[in-house]
C-alpha cells in the first residue's frame, strides 16, 4: 500500500508534506482553472486522502475499508472544490473532511443522529450486532433516487456528515437554501420504501 501511495505522489512537483506548495497549486487553479493544474490538485488531494486512511489502518484500525472509504471522500472533496471559500487553505479544509469522514465510517449511528434532527427523531441503532454494509447501501439507493438537485446536498449531510456551516463552505450556498434543501430531501427519504423496510428489519 505504502508502495502504491509513493508511486502516485511521485508525480507532483512537491513533497506530499509540503502544505504550502499543495496550497499555493490549489489557488492557481482556483484562479485560472488551467487543467494540468487541476491534474495536480486531483493527484496531490487523493494521495493525501489516500495518506490519511492508510495512517488509521496502520495506527490499529484494521478494520478500515480503505478503498471505499478513499472513494467516498474524494468524491465528496471533489464536489466541493470549486465553491472553497479560503483557496490558500485548501489543505486544511482537505483534512478536515477527511476526519470528518473517518468519524462517519466509525459511527454509522451518526446517520441516525443526522436523520433525527432533520426530521422527526429517529432512534439509534439497537444493541448488538447489525450490518453496517447493508445500512449504507439502503441509505445510497435511497439518496439515488432524489431529485438531481437535492443529492449532493443529501450526500454531504448524511454520507460525508458534514454540519451546515461545513457545506456552506464546500457549496458556497447560504444557510436557509441548505437547509431548505435538506428539508426536501428529507421529506423524499420519509416516504422511501427500501429505508422503511430497513427500518423495520433493524427494530423489529
Amino acid at each position: 500500500m505504502l508502495f502504491y501511495l509513493q508511486r502516485i505522489a511521485k508525480q507532483l512537483p512537491f513533497h506530499l508534506e509540503d502544505v504550502d506548495a499543495a496550497n499555493a497549486l490549489f489557488v492557481r487553479w482556483h484562479a485560472e482553472r488551467k487543467p494540468e493544474d487541476k491534474k495536480l490538485v486531483d493527484i496531490w488531494t487523493y494521495c493525501f486522502i489516500y495518506r490519511y486512511f492508510l495512517m488509521k489502518f496502520v495506527e490499529g484500525d484494521k478494520g478500515v475499508a480503505m478503498d471505499p472509504l478513499i472513494t467516498r471522500t474524494f468524491g465528496a472533496i471533489h464536489r466541493g472544490q470549486e465553491a472553497v471559500q479560503q483557496p490558500d487553505r485548501y489543505a486544511s479544509w482537505v483534512s478536515k473532511l477527511c476526519k470528518h469522514a473517518f468519524i462517519n465510517y466509525l459511527r454509522i449511528d451518526r446517520y441516525y443522529e443526522a436523520m433525527g434532527e432533520d426530521f422527526q427523531a429517529l432512534p439509534a441503532p439497537p444493541a448488538g450486532p447489525y450490518d453496517v454494509s447493508m445500512i449504507r447501501h439502503s441509505l445510497h439507493e435511497a439518496i439515488a433516487s432524489l431529485p438531481l438537485f437535492l443529492r449532493d446536498i443529501a450526500t454531504m449531510r448524511l454520507v460525508d456528515n458534514l454540519s451546515y456551516d461545513e457545506m456552506q463552505e464546500a457549496t458556497g450556498k447560504e444557510l436557509p437554501i441548505l437547509r431548505s434543501y435538506t428539508n426536501k430531501a428529507m421529506r423524499h427519504l420519509r416516504n422511501n420504501g427500501g429505508l422503511h423496510r430497513l427500518y423495520k428489519e433493524l427494530y423489529s
